[in-house]
């Protein structure tokens, strides 16, 4: 019999396989690469809105005192968002309201004027209490600045 040099049918399924392990393998490392470095942005951009929010709370507290009241108020103040309240048999019910005197929604055009930039988050501030809070964080975000009204 002769020696038959070529490529089998079981040799070229075994090499399909491997590629698609290896490929397999790299796709799933860069998508967790991906999505850790999203995160990062996502906790860096809340830092910045915080120290910046300190920073004019800061100033407005001291306004006249050790600085000139030149505390500057980023965003649209008492702005109508929407949120989830739950009635006395549990069933959610869409709300819409003024998140109230003091609160600022920090959306991307006053995220760019602060410094932050690629941010995919809105926030709701104020100043006065010095409280920052990422809408993607809460479900009922008038619950919540409740919470920090009644403190």
């Amino acid at each position: 019999m002769k020696n038959q040099n070529g490529v089998t049918l079981v040799t070229m399924i075994v090499m399909v396989i491997v590629i698609a392990i290896i490929a397999s393998v790299s796709i799933m490392g860069g998508v967790s690469v991906l999505r850790e470095a999203k995160g990062n942005v996502a906790e860096e951009n809340l830092a910045t809105v915080k120290a910046v929010v300190s920073r004019e709370a800061a100033k407005a507290s001291t306004g006249g005192v050790l600085t000139p009241a030149n505390a500057t108020f980023y965003g649209i103040e008492n702005a109508r968002l929407e949120g989830i309240r739950y009635d006395v048999t549990g069933n959610p019910e869409q709300v819409i309201q003024n998140i109230g005197d003091d609160w600022y929604l920090l959306d991307e055009d006053a995220l760019e004027e602060m410094g932050v930039e690629y941010a995919n988050e809105e926030y709701v501030v104020n100043y006065k209490l010095n409280v920052v809070i990422p809408l993607s964080s809460v479900e009922n975000i008038h619950e919540q600045i409740e919470m920090y009204n009644n403190q």
